[in-house]
């Protein structure tokens, strides 16, 4: 009898502008070469605390202060065949050129579907790596992420100001019936109603907001009892853009955020949503873009 292998295909690609490399679990019967996923150390669990822990000087103990995570210790290896010992020497060499710049690159991991993270990562070490043979290599790389946190797939959302798309629609009598068939005056079907955005991750995930369209005196964004308010024009060519895990609003490469008089920054605890509003300091013609991605440690 069979058996049934229920086993999950793991992948992980490392991306660096137009350059990639893909590894799975599963060897590829079509694929030119066999590029296996051997290891991946750090990508579960892998991130420390840093702590002052100060002894108290006239008591036992230390003095409770939170720690911090630092960043995300990876290592990434892999066991390579080849089709001849020559397609294995360019392989090594290719291999031991892997972010050889020293430059970010974008590391993904997939669970079959389940589960699909990325995290920002640099080379951190020397590549190790040795034959197999006359066709193999097996290889890692020590990586490095600044940010412990790992994002799924980012999601965006749309919110509009109440009254949105409403007003009167010309020409006249010309873009609406009623049901009899009759030409009637059109009001504009109003703004779609926005909903709730959550976090399924394990840690907090910080949207950012991105100010579409015309908004002559401003804005206020009002997410679960906390305002954001910039009371600043915001033309259709320059959107704002409101990060609210750095702290920061940029308009057309430039620095905004002194231009803020209310400044609640948002934050999305693991399991919860936010609901935000936009409301227009006067008449104005634009929307709310939210992104906002699961937030993983």
């Amino acid at each position: 009898m069979a058996m049934d292998d229920s086993r999950l295909v793991r992948s992980a690609t490392l991306t660096q502008g137009d350059w990639s490399l893909t590894m799975n679990t599963h060897a590829s019967e079509t694929a030119p070469y066999q590029p296996l996923l051997q290891e991946l150390d750090g990508w579960y669990g892998g991130v420390g605390v840093s702590a002052q822990n100060e002894q108290r000087k006239l008591g036992h103990g230390v003095f409770p202060e939170p720690s911090l995570r630092t960043g995300r210790q990876i290592t990434l290896g892999g066991l390579f065949f080849f089709g001849s010992e020559a397609d294995r020497t360019v392989g090594d060499r290719f291999i031991s050129g892997i972010l050889w710049d020293g430059e970010f690159a974008d590391l993904t991991v997939d669970v079959g579907g389940v589960e699909t993270l990325t995290a920002r990562v640099k080379l951190d070490g020397e590549i190790k790596h040795k034959p197999i043979g006359d066709d193999g290599i097996q290889w890692e790389a020590p990586l490095f992420a600044p940010d412990p946190f790992l994002y799924a797939p980012a999601r965006t959302y749309q919110v509009f100001p109440a009254g949105f798309g409403e007003g009167l629609q010309y020409p006249l009598f010309a873009t609406k019936k009623n049901a009899d068939g009759v030409p009637v005056l059109d009001w504009g079907k109003g703004a779609p109603v926005g909903g709730a955005f959550g976090n399924q991750g394990n840690a907090t995930a910080y949207p950012v907001f991105t100010v579409q369209g015309s908004w002559p005196a401003g804005f206020d964004i009002v997410t679960n009892g906390r305002t954001i308010s910039y009371p600043a024009p915001v033309d259709p060519s320059s959107p704002v853009v409101i990060d609210n895990r750095e702290g920061s609003v940029m308009s057309s490469g430039y620095d905004q955020t002194y231009r803020l008089t209310s400044r609640d920054w948002v934050e999305v605890s693991p399991g919860e949503s936010i609901q935000p509003r936009i409301i227009a300091h006067a008449p104005s013609n634009g929307w709310l873009d939210i992104q906002l991605s699961d937030t993983y440690i």
